[in-house]
């Protein structure tokens, strides 16, 4: 009986919880609370790389003289660009903001692996609070260059630093009975990790060869930023003196219309109108050029079913509403110099260029006159059976042959057309 009492008593003790196995309980219940809000912390610092490598694309497409707008450009003083311009902008031809979204993203790829039990590394926020403690030294860097150097500091660079010393800041109150073992326990499972597993081993060593091999494939991959704006179409008038009202050049009382039914994404088009300026300027008053918007953009033009050019119809909404500050033939002489930049944010800033109202441009653009004129031009260029562009008519009269890219070609059928 008492040997049967004392097994039992055994027994019992067996089952009962130790203070270790508390402590690892409460450890792992602690781990899981963290995860969430690790997670989100991490996408917030993911999404504003992401962001910030855009807006630095941006600014190295953009050309010399035209200023990129964005939502965090507040000021002078609170402004992403501006530091987006500056030579910290770039580590070895690496955007910084790159580096900074490989860095958060590894991270987070590490917590949901490690948390979801895929790699064996228990002590997920002992690694990560390493990561981040690396991370630190980096932010103050960076904001000291900001704020001390650039005397401009940048919305979204600071949302990084700030995820950064949260994140420390959690982890570390999150784990204030056991720092030591913070500081010890991810880096010891993952050289013991290393040292046994050979996946393990193959993995680090592609994450660094990666990691490395980026300095030298990425850097050619980005823009490279186009010279001033050409022809001097800001500064100035390549039409010279030319009369002009609204969508018409030349002589308002010459006898021979020439109409021009273009779209400012299409390369034929930039070419003849470079051949137009010198043409109105050959025929002296005996012609004006009238131009008609004709965009090859399904977003407008409904006869265009597909993907073509993407940016036309916007283009044309933004010249229309130049023509109504009177900088219509200027502002489509930048916008054919700029053909590959033509999303919303390079349409605005040429138009600062040229000092057009911006407010009343910005009505204009997102009112519906603009468009509806842009819309009649497609239906009467449908009306007329118009292929493509550029398509040319003289007093109504298309122009179907002939050189149309020499300016003997222009200045004779003008003269023909006199004769009528």
């Amino acid at each position: 009986m008492g040997r049967k009492s004392s097994q039992k008593k055994k027994s019992e003790t067996s089952v009962q919880d130790t203070p270790e196995s508390a402590e690892s309980a409460a450890l792992t219940k602690r781990r899981r609370a963290l995860i969430l809000p690790v997670c989100l912390l991490l996408l917030v610092a993911i999404g504003s790389g992401i962001y910030l490598t855009y807006l630095y694309v941006e600014v190295r497409a953009a050309p010399q003289g035209v200023s990129v707008q964005s939502f965090c450009n507040v000021s002078e003083t609170v402004n992403c660009v501006k530091v987006a311009e500056s030579p910290w902008a770039t580590f070895i031809g690496v955007p910084t903001s790159v580096l900074a979204f490989e860095f958060y993203a590894l991270a987070l790829l590490m917590v949901i692996l490690s948390a979801g039990g895929r790699i064996k590394i228990v002590a997920w926020d002992s690694l990560l609070f390493m990561m981040m403690l690396v991370g630190l030294p980096v932010s103050a860097y960076l904001a000291y260059v900001s704020i001390v150097l650039l005397k401009s500091l940048c919305l979204l660079c600071t949302v990084i630093y700030g995820v950064n010393l949260l994140l420390v800041l959690l982890l570390a109150i999150g784990s204030k009975s056991s720092l030591g073992a913070l500081l010890r326990d991810g880096l010891g499972e993952l050289g013991q990790r290393a040292r046994t597993s050979n996946k393990m081993q193959a993995a680090l060593v592609a994450l660094i060869a990666v990691g490395a091999s980026q300095f030298i494939w990425l850097p050619p991959m980005i823009p490279q930023r186009p010279p001033a704006l050409g022809h001097d179409a800001a500064a100035n008038d390549p039409w010279g003196n030319l009369p002009r009202q609204g969508m018409t050049i030349g002589n308002p009382r010459a006898k021979v219309t020439i109409e021009e039914f273009s779209d400012f994404q299409c390369p034929h088009c930039r070419d003849m109108h470079e051949v137009m300026i010198k043409v109105m300027k050959a025929v002296g008053g005996k012609a004006k050029l009238v131009h008609h918007d004709y965009p090859l953009d399904h977003h407008c033009n409904r006869l265009i079913t597909r993907l073509f050019h993407p940016f036309a119809c916007e283009a044309a909404f933004f010249a229309r509403c130049a023509a109504k500050q009177g900088k219509f033939w200027r502002y489509a002489s930048i916008l054919f110099s700029r053909q590959d930049s033509l999303t919303r944010s390079y349409l605005e800033s040429y138009a600062r260029s040229l000092k057009l109202d911006e407010k009343k441009l910005k009505a204009c653009v997102d009112g519906s006159d603009a468009k509806n004129e842009v819309l009649r031009d497609i239906e009467e260029g449908i009306r007329r059976d118009i292929k493509g562009t550029p398509t040319f008519f003289i007093n109504g009269k298309q122009i179907t042959k002939g050189k149309i890219g020499e300016v003997s070609f222009w200045t004779r059928k003008v003269e023909e057309a006199l004769k009528r």
